[in-house]
C-alpha cells in the first residue's frame, strides 16, 4: 500500500507541475492502482471500470515524451489507454485519393499521440520540396531496392509511375519496438499485397460518401484530369473497385441512420 501511495504521490507532483499532458486522460473514478513500469511509464488501474476502460499508461520519460520534450520546449507527460487482445496487430488504412484518409489520420495520432507510429515506406523516387530521408521515405537506389526485394525484405512493394515503392519488414518492426502500434498509409494496389502476404494486420479501407462527392472531391483538388476519373486514376486509386466502395459506403450509411 505505501509503494501505490508513493506513486500517487508522484503522479500528482508530476501533473501539477507539467505544462503539457497529451493524449486523452481517463476520466475520474473512484479508485484505481498504479504500478511503475521501467521507471519511465506507470500503469493505472481503474478499478469498478469496464474491460475497454480500465488500463491505463502514465508516460512520463519515455522516447516519445523526450521528442516532445525538444520540439515543445516545455515539461511533458503523455497519457496512453492500454489495449486488449490483437493491440499488437499492426493496422493498413487505405482508400481512394481525396477520400478524407489523411484527415483521420491525423485527428488519430492528435487524441492518442504516443499509441500509434507509422512506418516509413521506401521509395526509388528523389525527395522532392522538404522532405527528409528516414523520415517522410527511406529514398534509396533502384538496384538496392531490387535486391532487397529478391531476399524478401519487403512486405509489398508496386511500381508507380516508374518509381518503386514498398514497405520493409523492418520498418515496420521498428515501430513495434518503439512500443507503438503500426500503421500503414499505403495505397489500394499495395494494401492488397500486405493483405497476401504473411502480416497478421488489421485492415480498414475508408470509402467515400457516394461516388459523385468522391469525383467532386478529386475535381476540387486537380489530383486528376477527366480521363483519369473515367478510366482509372493510377497511384493511390489504383486497383478500386468502385461498386464495391458504393455498396460498402451504403451499408455504412444505413447503419449509422
Amino acid at each position: 500500500m505505501n509503494r501505490l501511495s508513493e506513486l500517487d504521490y508522484r503522479i500528482i507532483t508530476i501533473l501539477s507541475g507539467v505544462t503539457n499532458a497529451l493524449g486523452t486522460k481517463p476520466k475520474a473514478c473512484k479508485g484505481h492502482s498504479a504500478i511503475l513500469l521501467n521507471e519511465d511509464r506507470i500503469m493505472i488501474i481503474i478499478r469498478d471500470s469496464t474491460t475497454d476502460d480500465c488500463m491505463w499508461f502514465l508516460e512520463v520519460d519515455t522516447k516519445y515524451v523526450k521528442e516532445q520534450k525538444k520540439v515543445l520546449g516545455s515539461e511533458v507527460v503523455a497519457w496512453r489507454k492500454g489495449m486488449r487482445g490483437d493491440a499488437e496487430k499492426p493496422v493498413v488504412i487505405s482508400g481512394p485519393s481525396g477520400v478524407g484518409k489523411g484527415k483521420l489520420l491525423n485527428m488519430l495520432m492528435k487524441e492518442f499521440p504516443s499509441m500509434f507510429g507509422f512506418s516509413v515506406s521506401h521509395t526509388t523516387r528523389a525527395p522532392r520540396g522538404n522532405e527528409n530521408n528516414g523520415v517522410h521515405y527511406h529514398f534509396t537506389d533502384r538496384s538496392v531496392f531490387e535486391k532487397d526485394i529478391k531476399d524478401g525484405k519487403f512486405l509489398e512493394f508496386a511500381s508507380v509511375h516508374g518509381n518503386l515503392y514498398g514497405t520493409s519488414i523492418e520498418a515496420v518492426e521498428a515501430v513495434a519496438d518503439s512500443g507503438k502500434r503500426c500503421i500503414l498509409d499505403i495505397d489500394v494496389q499495395r494494401a492488397r499485397s500486405v493483405r497476401a502476404s504473411s502480416l497478421d494486420a488489421i485492415f480498414i479501407f475508408v470509402c467515400p460518401p457516394s461516388m459523385r462527392e468522391f469525383e467532386e472531391r478529386l475535381r476540387a483538388r486537380i489530383v486528376l484530369d477527366v480521363l483519369s476519373l473515367k478510366g482509372g486514376a493510377p497511384g493511390r486509386t489504383r486497383g478500386l473497385n468502385f461498386y464495391a466502395i458504393d455498396s460498402f459506403s451504403d451499408g455504412l450509411n444505413e447503419k449509422s441512420s
